[in-house]
C-alpha cells in the first residue's frame, strides 16, 4: 500500500532537483561478433535520485539484482523503453564532469495515478568527462568500451 493511498506524492514537485537524459538501449551485431550498443535519448526530465539499500532479501537470502538507486519523475507515457537513465554533474575538484549511468530494473507509477513513475536502478557506470554530450556519453558508457577516449587529461575515467 503507498504511503499516501490518494496518491499523492510524499515529497514534493520541488524534490525534482537533478536534470537527467533518459535513453534508450539499442544493440546491433558488431565487425568482431561482439555488440555494439547506442544509447538514443529519449527526453531529458527533472528527477529525484535517491540511494537505496544495495540488495532485496528475503529472509537474509539475496531475492533479486541490486538495486542502488530509486530515481523518481513525472509520469511518462513510455517507462517500458527507458533502459538507462544518465546524471552529469560537475567534480568537486572542477577537472570535468561526473557522468552516472544508472539501468533501469523496475518502474512502477507511484499510487497508480499518473503523476510520478518510480524506477528502481542499478548504477552501472561512473566516469569522469569532459562534457555531457550524447556522442561523449555513448563514447564512454556503451560497449565496447573505450574507457580512455574522453577523459580530461591527468584525471582516471574510471
Amino acid at each position: 500500500m503507498p504511503d499516501d493511498p490518494s496518491g499523492g506524492y510524499a515529497a514534493s514537485i520541488g524534490a525534482l532537483r537533478w536534470l537527467v537524459t533518459l535513453y534508450r538501449r539499442d544493440q546491433s551485431p558488431a565487425d568482431d561478433l561482439a555488440l555494439a550498443e547506442t544509447l538514443v535519448p529519449l527526453a531529458t526530465v527533472w528527477a529525484n535520485i535517491q540511494p537505496s539499500r544495495p540488495s532485496t532479501l528475503y529472509q537474509s537470502t539475496q531475492i533479486d539484482g541490486p538495486v542502488t538507486h530509486m530515481i523518481d519523475i513525472r509520469w511518462q507515457d513510455y517507462p517500458a523503453t527507458i533502459d538507462v537513465v544518465a546524471r552529469s554533474r560537475m567534480r568537486p575538484d572542477g577537472t570535468g564532469l561526473r557522468i552516472e549511468l544508472f539501468r533501469v530494473r523496475r518502474s512502477t507509477e507511484i499510487g497508480g495515478r499518473l503523476r510520478f513513475i518510480r524506477m528502481e536502478c542499478e548504477l552501472e557506470h561512473s566516469r569522469t568527462t569532459p562534457d555531457d554530450g550524447d556522442g561523449t556519453r555513448n563514447a564512454l558508457l556503451t560497449e565496447p568500451y573505450d574507457g580512455a577516449a574522453a577523459a580530461p587529461p591527468g584525471v582516471n575515467p574510471l
